[in-house]
């Protein structure tokens, strides 16, 4: 019993040593950073408010800051080396102008003024100021506005109501794209623009309406791209007033679906020339077969009525043996003709116009039906198209997509064009 009383009263003794201890760690280390912490001084200044209700992009933002007149009471400081922060995103290359200004109390105080401008360089800032948007603040929220300056300390922060859709403008640029998706759509379905090229199928359809030709991938595809990237644009210039620079990679995957537009083009018409001279090619020898069989069948009858004369012709038996031999080549050109009308039936079918079966079953299938190929050329445009338009919403930017993704839909665009090689549907 006493050693048990003995060993918790050992345990009590090391806790008790082990929390005087960290307290006393704790302590110095608080002490420490308190007398190491350089003291507020009367050199430092300190941001006071911003002066506009309300900031936008294009817009001006005008910062108070308390002792800056006396700070620019000296000719060595340089005010024009203060940044600017927005929610702790530095715009370096946003520079200041001096301006008169007054603090919360009415007080006299120099400001900042800066041009809230999107450039190339503060790109990806202003991309992560709009991307903070929580629930509630689709059109405006607040920012928290900081300075700094590489030779004095600028205290404290103050917050701004930063615009980032206007809602007047976003209610005509919905007017706007229902109207251009309607048109747009109207186009797509009435007229030729994104089917493939060709005559019109004859015949009508099991609605009794006339036969339309079928949609084609590559042309869906391009007019896809094309409607996102135009809408796009036109959302962020509308409810921002900014004429946004597009993005290269952008720029880069238009270019690959008008490449693959192209080269669908050019393969098509290819095969299409080449199915047409075959068969110029086929009826000319199915004429000269033709005209070798009645040759034939002139000098069989020519034959048999030699055999056929009185008296009988005294080469009978080499008459015989020519009649034979003609008989035998006219079958073979009887043969050679059959085949020949079979090849141009076949080639004559190819070229017959194909019929529309419905939007989704065109642009997934090709001669021998859905194919894979089709499949993901037309899933990865979806994916990225989609990905586009949730950027341009979120953070009213075209997006700038990866380098891997442009080349994924590079080689799925040339798989797509590889695969139409012997296939007629475009």
């Amino acid at each position: 019993m006493r050693t048990h009383l003995q060993l918790l009263a050992l345990w009590n003794r090391e806790v008790t040593k082990s929390m005087k201890v960290k307290i006393s760690f704790i302590a110095i280390t608080s002490l420490y950073i308190l007398l190491a912490a350089p003291a507020a001084t009367a050199q430092d200044l300190k941001v006071d408010r911003v002066m506009e209700s309300q900031i936008a992009v294009n817009s001006t933002i005008t910062v108070v800051i308390v002792g800056l007149d006396k700070w620019l009471q000296q000719p060595e400081h340089d005010w024009s080396k203060f940044v600017l922060y927005l929610d702790g995103n530095q715009f370096p290359d946003l520079k200041p102008a001096i301006v008169d200004g007054t603090d919360e109390k009415g007080t006299a105080q120099k400001a900042l003024r800066f041009d809230l401008l999107r450039t190339s360089q503060n790109r990806m800032a202003w991309t992560a100021v709009f991307g903070r948007r929580r629930e509630g603040e689709f059109s405006n929220r607040n920012v928290t506005v900081t300075l700094q300056h590489p030779s004095v300390r600028v205290l404290g922060e103050t917050s701004a109501n930063l615009r980032v859709v206007s809602l007047t403008y976003f209610f005509w640029f919905i007017v706007f794209a229902v109207a251009f998706a309607v048109f747009f759509w109207f186009l797509c379905y009435k007229t030729d623009m994104i089917r493939v090229p060709g005559a019109e199928p004859a015949g009508n359809d099991a609605k009794a309406k006339k036969k339309r030709k079928p949609y084609s991938l590559a042309r869906t595809q391009m007019a896809f791209w094309f409607f996102a990237a135009i809408v796009s644009y036109g959302f962020i210039w509308i409810v921002t007033g900014y004429q946004i620079n597009i993005p290269t990679s952008v720029l880069t995957l238009i270019g690959i679906s008008v490449a693959t537009g192209l080269s669908s083009a050019v393969v098509d018409s290819s095969k299409r020339t080449d199915q047409q001279n075959t068969l110029k090619g086929l009826q000319d020898t199915r004429k000269a077969l033709e005209a070798d069989a009645q040759q034939l069948q002139s000098e069989i009858k020519q034959l048999n009525d030699s055999l056929s004369s009185s008296p009988p012709m005294a080469d009978t038996a080499k008459i015989q043996s020519d009649l034979i031999l003609k008989n035998g080549l006219l079958t073979g050109k009887q043969t050679e003709m059959a085949q020949t009308d079979a090849d141009i039936a076949k080639i004559t079918a190819a070229l017959q116009p194909i019929a529309c079966k419905n939007f989704i079953s065109d642009v997934l299938s090709d001669d021998d039906g859905v194919s894979f190929h089709r499949l993901q050329i037309f899933a990865w445009t979806m994916i990225l198209i989609l990905i586009f338009v949730v950027s341009v919403y979120d953070v009213l930017s075209m997006p700038d997509f990866d380098t891997t993704l442009l080349a994924l839909m590079g080689i799925s665009g040339g798989t797509y064009i590889g695969f139409k090689l012997p296939n007629q549907q475009g």
